[in-house]
């Protein structure tokens, strides 16, 4: 009676796991980068929503703070009504880093990696990168656009949201604003309960 494998038995089921692992791996990892984005843009929402909140009890509504006009002021503003609500691990400005492109935007670093830029201008105040300086630095992949009601107009939501076009609430609107404007693409997250899920039009 025969016992054990013949050399070429296991060459061919070695064969057999290497072509199945590499079929499945791309899909995985795909998952896993969707997943972190996700989970991570959340956080940073979640975080900045709670900062928003107590800096509101300290410093009164965002309503009435001071509407930054430059790059020191926007400094300013960022180390006055979050910086001192929000842990972080570093802070600082950056000059040139798409899609930011009219000066300095003062910068905090979260623990996770996740930098929140602060902006004025564009159409959005806030700029999160989920996966920090690494690549691709992309808006839709890496890089989300929020407003802050009180920094621009119009004010249709309270709080820190993701931009998208007033009374454009339908799964429908989002995917294609999304798809046309990646600009927009935290809206369609928000929407799906801060999941990226399998059709999201850009390939994480």
């Amino acid at each position: 009676m025969r016992k054990g494998f013949t050399l070429a038995e296991v060459l061919i089921t070695l064969g057999i796991i290497g072509v199945v692992a590499a079929m499945t791996l791309p899909v995985l990892t795909k998952k896993y980068k969707r997943h972190i984005a996700g989970t991570r843009l959340r956080a940073a929402y979640s975080i900045l929503s709670q900062a928003l909140t107590m800096s509101e009890a300290k410093n009164g509504s965002a309503e009435y703070w001071t509407v930054p006009s430059n790059g020191e002021e926007l400094n300013d503003y960022m180390m006055k009504y979050f910086a001192p609500y929000v842990k972080h691990i570093e802070t600082g400005t950056k000059s040139g880093y798409f899609p930011i492109d009219n000066g300095n935007a003062p910068y905090l670093k979260l623990n996770n990696g996740t930098i929140l830029y602060f902006h004025k201008g564009g159409g959005y105040d806030l700029i999160i990168d989920v996966n920090g300086i690494a690549p691709p630095n992309k808006s839709g992949y890496d890089i989300f656009c929020f407003l802050l009601n009180a920094m621009d107009s119009p004010s249709y939501r309270k709080g820190f949201h993701p931009i998208r076009p007033q009374n454009v609430e339908n799964r429908n609107s989002l995917f294609s604003l999304c798809k046309s404007e990646p600009n927009y693409c935290a809206a369609l997250i928000e929407y799906d309960g801060w999941v990226v899920k399998d059709d999201y039009p850009y390939n994480l």
